[in-house]
């Protein structure tokens, strides 16, 4: 049996376990006011410490749509028998 290793990026795995265990991310969004990048991929982690530096503000996140969740997992499943996913909680 085949498992897929999925998390959202808020998780923070490091490069050498996402590389290591396979462990596919689903980008979370990094809001700044008006404006919004998609996590690990639109902005990096050095580039959201130097904004919120330089801003004196945090950044909200926001999960992606349902539908992005639904292509997320099912492209996972097309060579996996299941999947486990690390995920924020309430």
């Amino acid at each position: 049996m085949r498992v897929a290793l999925t998390a959202d990026s808020s998780s923070d795995i490091p490069e050498e376990l996402i590389h290591k265990f396979n462990i596919s991310i689903l980008p979370y969004y990094i809001n700044y006011g008006d404006e919004s990048f998609l996590d690990g991929i639109e902005i990096t982690r050095n580039e959201l410490y130097k904004r919120a530096e330089k801003s004196g503000t945090l950044p909200k996140t926001s999960a992606m749509p349902p539908q992005a969740f639904k292509d997320f997992f099912e492209d996972k499943l097309k060579d996996a028998d299941g999947l486990v996913h690390f995920s924020l909680s309430a």
